[in-house]
């Protein structure tokens, strides 16, 4: 199990690059020391139009997160089951989230350029994808975890983020960013499409 350093340091690792990714796309992007609620990195265009962004950074394909952070869940104890009651409503649901994937060794997720990879989505999208999930998961089973019934932990796996995969585009929008740096930012895109998803195996939650 990785130590609290470990868990800071991988942090502090992708939060440096999703501002390096950035500025090598013309947007001012900085990171801040310690806890800020609600977003690791700020970016900034030309304009001056400032973007937030929660940065999620791990060695290998699946970030874990709560399920009750995202959806109306409760865990009954008479039936040991969930109780499922719909979407959590969202504080900013266009936040942009950066799943950063490393790989194990730190070397890289992507195996053909051995760099890491990139997830940009916004909050509504996650949540749409756990919902999703989580009901695929979970409404077959009545609702019952079979080891940990009580546990709200949930792991977003790389595979259900792909159609995002370096969608850069998404802040260059909101940074009023246009020309050459977002044509590369489309073409970073396309690149990775082609490449395909990280292919390891990972457990079912």
């Amino acid at each position: 199990m990785a130590s609290g350093l470990e868990n800071r340091l991988t942090g502090q690792v992708g939060e440096f690059l999703v501002c390096a990714q950035l500025g090598r796309l013309g947007v001012v992007a900085t990171p801040f020391a310690g806890n800020v609620p609600g977003f690791d990195v700020i970016a900034a265009g030309p304009g001056h139009a400032t973007v937030p962004i929660q940065v999620k950074t791990s060695h290998g394909p699946s970030w874990v997160t709560r399920i009750d952070r995202w959806l109306r869940v409760a865990y009954d104890p008479r039936r040991r089951r969930h109780v499922f009651d719909g979407r959590s409503r969202l504080r900013n649901p266009g936040l942009i989230h950066v799943f950063v994937a490393l790989g194990p060794d730190g070397r890289g997720a992507d195996p053909s350029t051995r760099q890491a990879k990139f997830f940009v989505l916004t909050a509504r999208a996650v949540q749409d994808i756990i919902r999703r999930d989580y009901l695929r998961a979970m409404k077959p089973r009545g609702f019952r975890r079979p080891q940990n019934p009580s546990s709200m932990h949930w792991a977003l796996l790389a595979k259900d983020l792909e159609p995002y995969a370096e969608r850069w585009d998404l802040v260059l929008n909101l940074c009023e960013l246009s020309g050459p740096k977002r044509r590369e930012a489309t073409s970073t895109r396309r690149r990775v499409k082609q490449t395909g998803p990280i292919r390891r195996s990972v457990p079912s939650p």
